[in-house]
């Protein structure tokens, strides 16, 4: 049901800001782009016979990062459009190293959401906009495991504070 309410959210204001999403990424610098993606391709070469380490690097990169629009921007593009011969080799024979790209990116969609739901949902958008399928299947499986995660994290610590946190004491036979 949160997850359901999530993303009502992100579709209502991230349909809202397409219009305004859309031109703001056509005027990216293609030059910081560039080399953004360079980033992100030497992720996925470092990474190459880790999809896990890679999707965490994913992950602390973009929720890092100055921009995580521009960074978010590079890992979309090294998904399905990478020039790099050797990165679009590794991604086409290790489906689980493309799909890391994508919950990596979805990871940190959720961590961002926690304190910028608006960053957010433009991020999403951002996803939503490329309409690759694939993409948005490993974007939302990073997601809903960050999700699930931070959630548990909130309960644990919610508990720890209802909680009565003084020891039980054995009683003794005197």
């Amino acid at each position: 049901m949160i997850r359901q309410l999530f993303l009502a959210a992100i579709l209502a204001v991230g349909v809202s800001g397409i219009a305004t999403s859309t031109p703001a990424m056509a005027e990216v610098n293609q030059e910081a782009l560039a080399s953004e993606i360079s980033v992100v391709e030497g992720y996925v070469l470092q990474f190459q016979d880790d999809p896990d380490g890679l999707q965490l690097a994913i992950e602390t990169y973009v929720t890092g990062a100055t921009d995580p629009e521009l960074a978010a921007s590079a890992v979309i593009a090294v998904y399905g459009h990478s020039t790099n011969p050797s990165v679009v080799q590794l991604l086409l024979e290790n489906s689980e190293l493309k799909a890391a790209l994508g919950k990596g990116l979805g990871a940190a969609i959720a961590l961002i959401g926690v304190t910028n739901p608006d960053l957010a949902t433009l991020l999403a958008a951002l996803v939503t906009a490329e309409g690759d399928d694939t993409l948005t299947a490993a974007v939302d499986s990073g997601n809903d495991s960050k999700t699930a995660s931070i959630l548990q994290q909130q309960r644990d610590r919610d508990g720890a504070l209802d909680g009565d946190s003084t020891p039980e004491q054995t009683g003794s036979a005197s």
